[in-house]
């Protein structure tokens, strides 16, 4: 059995350029998405969607100083 390789992507802080190069592993990728991000470029949002259902978009609700990260953190508590 494959192990589990995960990819959190905290969007307000990172907007990766090359998703692209995770597709020669199998990697399951939550890309976290602020409350006032409404926009995410064609190319990102393209290159993720490619992964199917290995992939997700997270929007948090509610504003904070490091709100995405502690929805990623408890999001990797989840991961197997």
């Amino acid at each position: 059995m494959a192990p589990n390789n995960f990819v959190l992507i905290d969007y307000e802080n990172i907007q990766p350029k090359n998703i692209e190069i995770l597709k020669k592993h199998p990697f399951k990728i939550f890309v976290f998405v602020g409350e006032n991000q409404n926009r995410i470029p064609f190319e990102t949002a393209n290159a993720i969607q490619e992964f199917g259902s290995d992939a997700r978009y997270i929007k948090i609700s509610g504003n904070g100083q490091n709100s995405l990260d502690f929805h990623s953190a408890v999001r990797l508590g989840f991961c197997t």
